[in-house]
């Protein structure tokens, strides 16, 4: 069975595809990491040189890498390794256009606002790796919300209380 590692932002849009990820996959199979913006080329270059089986599906969410990286990954691309990089921010791009891998969505097809948990769990769901539910749509919009500030302009403040309880709560 095929390992799972998911690298990921560590802000509340970061942690929430890890927890998506908890539910898509086996326990056994998935690992996770989540990094600030200053570590995510060393922690992607740790895990090709020192970790990798090759047999391992990368996932990356809700934070990009350099160019340099970018390259040794699709190197891995090359050799039939499975990885994805799935953001948002539109400084991300610049590497959607030179590589398959990449998924850069700034707004979806209606002009809404996206988010990393939101192209993941539609990415999820789409490949029937994980099964909506009314309790997932709604925790997956209120992290949406919070992290595009949509939730000002709505004034959704649970969306906003979700965000602190990320900071309240210790992260493991």
């Amino acid at each position: 069975m095929t390992k799972i590692k998911l690298i990921s932002h560590n802000d509340l849009d970061g942690v929430s595809p890890a927890l998506l990820g908890r539910l898509a996959f086996s326990d056994d199979n998935f690992d996770y990491s989540t990094v600030s913006i200053g570590r995510i080329n060393d922690t992607v270059t740790h895990f090709i040189e020192e970790e990798n089986d090759g047999d391992t599906a990368l996932y990356i969410t809700d934070i990009s890498v350099n160019e340099e990286v970018a390259e040794k990954l699709n190197e891995l691309v090359k050799k039939g390794q499975q990885i994805t990089l799935i953001d948002h921010h539109i400084s991300a791009l610049p590497l959607a256009e030179k590589y398959d891998w990449v998924h850069v969505i700034a707004e979806d097809e209606n002009g809404k606002k996206t988010a990393a948990t939101s192209l993941f769990y539609d990415y999820l769901v789409r490949r029937n790796m994980l099964q909506k539910t009314a309790l997932l749509d709604e925790y997956v919009e209120l992290v949406r919300l919070f992290d595009t500030w949509d939730w000002f302009h709505e004034n959704n403040l649970k969306a906003k209380r979700l965000n602190h309880l990320y900071y309240l709560i210790p992260h493991e």
